[in-house]
This record gives structure tokens, C-alpha cells and sequence, in this order.
């Protein structure tokens, strides 16, 4: 992710970096995970698929979220280390820690829109304001309209969430 003439690296190994575009310096270097001993085991990385009256379903692969670059609203950096069950949210020329929530039952931030960061749960959309990672307003799924089952997409400050009955759950973001 680049902004302001920064981009944001993150790393394979539990760092996440802020380097200057114009000198290629090293601007901070945040450590959001220390490096864990290998498994081994052949049954690493298995994902359980478990079939049930209402079809199949995957289970997260160690409830983790969802893979995704860090995200830059403004001068601030949003991250989901893979290898992490936390929101970070740092400064983007500091690399300043402004805070960090748990992942919850969250999968996967859709984006950040004005001062809000949108996060996509198994049955519900949230708004995090970027200012203090407080919750600004929920949408819960009804059973009847099905789970979320994908990504989302944003148009005219309206996002678009599919779900699993077919529908598509439409939530205007102001």
C-alpha cells in the first residue's frame, strides 16, 4: 500500500515496515508477531468441511483472517497480520501504534470509507471509527437472509455484501 510517498511492506516474518518512496529509507519497522516453531505435521493447513442441513461450510483455517494488504485511510494504517487474531491500526509516518482491537468474529476488512473502517463478520457488517477502533454502528444478518459468503463491493457510498441465500445485503455506509 502507498500513500504521502509511503508505502507499507509487510513482511513473511512478523514485520510490518513503512519505507519513503522518494530515498527508499526505512521511515519505522512495527513487530505485530514473533516467529512461531514450524509444524510439521501432514495435517497442517487442512481445512474441515462439515455438511449440515443447510449445505456445506469451510471452516477458517485456524480462525485467522482473512489474507489482505494493509489498508491506508488518511495517515493511518489498518493491518490483519495473517498470523495474528488482532486490528492494528498505526500511524502511516510513525508507525505509531494508535490501537488494536481483537479479531472477534470478524473475517475480513472490506475498506475504510471517510473516517470509518468497515469489518465483514460471519453474520454481521460493522464500522469502526479510525479515530479510536470504536464502534460506531452494527448491521446483524437475520438468519433468513443467510450468512456473508464473500466480498463486498462498494458503490455510491452503498456496500454490497453476497450472502449465502443468493440475496445481497445492501447497507448505506453514512
Amino acid at each position: 500500500a502507498v500513500s504521502d510517498g509511503v508505502a507499507i511492506c509487510p513482511t513473511t516474518v512478523g514485520w510490518l515496515v513503512g519505507v519513503e518512496c522518494s530515498s527508499h529509507r526505512l521511515l519505522w519497522a512495527h513487530r505485530y508477531a514473533r516467529p512461531q516453531p514450524q509444524d510439521t505435521s501432514p495435517r497442517r493447513g487442512v481445512v474441515r468441511v462439515a455438511v449440515g442441513p443447510g449445505g456445506s461450510t469451510v471452516s477458517s483455517i485456524n480462525g485467522r483472517w482473512a489474507a489482505a494488504p494493509p489498508i491506508i485511510c488518511g495517515d493511518r494504517v489498518v493491518f490483519t497480520p495473517h498470523a495474528e487474531s488482532v486490528l492494528l491500526c498505526l500511524d502511516l509516518f510513525t508507525g505509531k501504534m494508535l490501537w488494536k482491537k481483537k479479531r472477534g468474529s470478524f473475517l475480513y476488512v472490506a475498506g475504510g470509507f471517510g473516517d470509518r473502517l468497515i469489518l465483514v463478520g460471519t453474520n454481521s457488517v460493522a464500522a469502526l471509527e479510525l479515530a479510536d477502533g470504536s464502534t460506531a454502528w452494527t448491521h446483524a444478518c437475520q438468519p433468513a437472509e443467510g450468512r456473508t459468503c464473500g466480498r463486498g463491493v462498494t458503490t455510491d457510498g452503498i456496500f454490497h455484501l453476497p450472502l449465502s441465500s443468493g440475496q445481497i445485503c445492501s447497507i448505506r455506509l453514512a
